[in-house]
This record gives structure tokens, sequence and C-alpha cells, in this order.
């Protein structure tokens, strides 16, 4: 069984339809749930995003990758 998402027409790049076997039921813990911030998507699938403060930095290293992880507001 398959659904097909009702999409605004702006998102009509997005595949819109997905398979049962992919749902999960969705566990939510409030404290951690931040605000929806409204976004304004171009064509293209793009939006800008500006950075309040950055609040830490760290750089994990795999085998051949070095990844930065920042927290930011």
């Amino acid at each position: 069984m398959a659904y097909k998402l009702a999409l605004p027409s702006h998102l009509t790049k997005i595949y819109d339809v997905f398979h049962v076997s992919i749902l999960r039921k969705a566990e939510v813990d409030l404290p951690w749930v931040l605000p929806q911030i409204p976004l304004e998507i171009d064509e293209d699938l793009t939006f800008e995003l500006r950075l309040k403060k950055v609040f830490d930095h760290s750089k994990n290293e795999l085998r051949s990758k070095r990844i930065l992880m920042i927290k930011i507001l």
C-alpha cells in the first residue's frame, strides 16, 4: 500500500508517493520540539538561512574524513 501526499504547487519537484513500510511511530518529547520557522522555498528548492549565534563547534574524525559539528541558534 502506498500513500500520495497533497503537496502545494511550488513543491512539485518533490516525489509525493511513499510506501507504508517506511512509516514509524512518532515518539514526541515536547521539551526537545523546536518551534517551526516559516521558510520561503525558491523554485529550485533552496532557501537562505541566517545564523544568529554559534554556541559550540567540534571536529569528529573518522578513518578518512573530518566532520565539523556546529551548534547554532
